[in-house]
């Protein structure tokens, strides 16, 4: 507000249906909540100190919001600014790769108690529904449940000008909803910029400026040079520059294959771009123990030292094959750049 009131704009902030001091039942990013973000644009737009132009601002939940109103084509929304906005809660949050995420239910967690708490929520059934029956993994597939809450499948639905962000740190939350919506969203003015870790972390007025800049082109109409130069701006870390491209994924991009080997101890194995011998590793995995909870046991594969400075951009993918002592079991993979002293990242 502090930084968007000076400049000219009204900044209405909205408890959704069914938290804070809101009536009705919370649905959680769901078709009542979609109607309701419509309805309030069209409201907002009405007003006398409104010129029937609106945006929406905010990172996080505050962006899959901007995505679903979005895609419901309110004649009033004219730009949004969805920075750190998933597009698929289920495949991004509830269950990445199809396994149930943690993370989801500690942050559901704090839905329900920060609304809970004090008892101001005039109806709270909806918050505590909704954390019942994700709890009890009542959708743990892809149902309607959740596709009523993607933004995803109708993301070419949309027809304002959309500017997506996001940090490459945060891979484990929003930074396929970035890639998602720039590849789905269709011929509009748009945007993407992915940026490194803001300090302090998620501090969405680090980028308040470019989204100033974007509103003021689309809702002001005034000319302010957000759309000149590449539409993708990409932080290249290790390099610490900024570094404009056309199109993504990049078409110049060059794909390498590695294979997983045994290697010579069994505690780590070797990556490499030529496939050895038929070999396999074992491990035993023990879902109570405290190491469980840093990630281990696992297995490592490590790859021969770099001889020249290699940047890695775009998709990654594993093909593994494996058996299981157990009936169901899921894997968890991921790519490091290790330092010689052994950090890694």
């Amino acid at each position: 507000t502090e930084f968007w009131v000076p400049r000219g704009y009204a900044h209405v902030i909205v408890d959704a249906r069914g938290t804070g001091d809101s009536e009705g039942r919370y649905d959680l990013l769901g078709p009542d909540e979609q109607r309701d973000l419509c309805e309030v644009i069209e409201w907002v737009a009405g007003q006398p100190w409104c010129n029937g132009s609106v945006g929406m601002v905010g990172c996080s939940y505050f962006a899959m919001v901007q995505l679903l109103a979005a895609v419901n084509r309110p004649p009033s929304l004219k730009a949004i600014f969805p920075y750190d906005g998933a597009t698929d809660p289920y495949r991004e949050f509830y269950a990445r790769g199809g396994a149930p995420t943690a993370n989801w239910f500690s942050w559901l967690s704090q839905v329900g108690m920060l609304n809970l708490r004090g008892s101001r929520v005039p109806d709270p059934s909806g918050i505590v529904d909704h954390a019942r029956s994700h709890l009890r993994h009542e959708h743990a597939i892809y149902d309607t449940y959740w596709q009523e809450r993607s933004a995803e499948p109708r993301l070419g639905d949309i027809d304002i000008p959309t500017y997506f962000g996001c940090d490459w740190n945060f891979q484990d939350l929003h930074l396929r909803g970035a890639f998602e919506g720039w590849e789905r969203v269709g011929d509009v003015p748009k945007r993407l910029l992915i940026g490194p870790r803001p300090e302090p972390f998620r501090v969405y007025s680090a980028y308040h400026g470019e989204a100033l800049r974007w509103y003021d082109c689309w809702l002001k109409e005034l000319d302010t040079g957000v759309m000149d130069g590449d539409p993708i701006q990409l932080y290249i870390p290790g390099r610490d520059v900024w570094r404009g491209e056309r199109e993504g994924p990049l078409a110049r991009t060059q794909w390498r294959d590695f294979y997983l080997g045994s290697g010579v101890d069994a505690a780590a194995g070797t990556l490499g771009d030529q496939p050895g011998p038929d070999e396999s590793r074992t491990w035993r995995f023990d879902p109570h123990s405290y190491d469980t909870i840093e990630g281990k046991p696992c297995l490592a594969y490590r790859s021969a030292p770099f001889d020249r400075a290699t940047e890695m951009t775009g998709h990654v993918a594993l093909y593994l094959y494996l058996a299981s002592t157990a009936r169901d079991t899921d894997v968890y993979a991921r790519l490091h750049d290790e330092a010689p002293d052994g950090t890694t990242r």
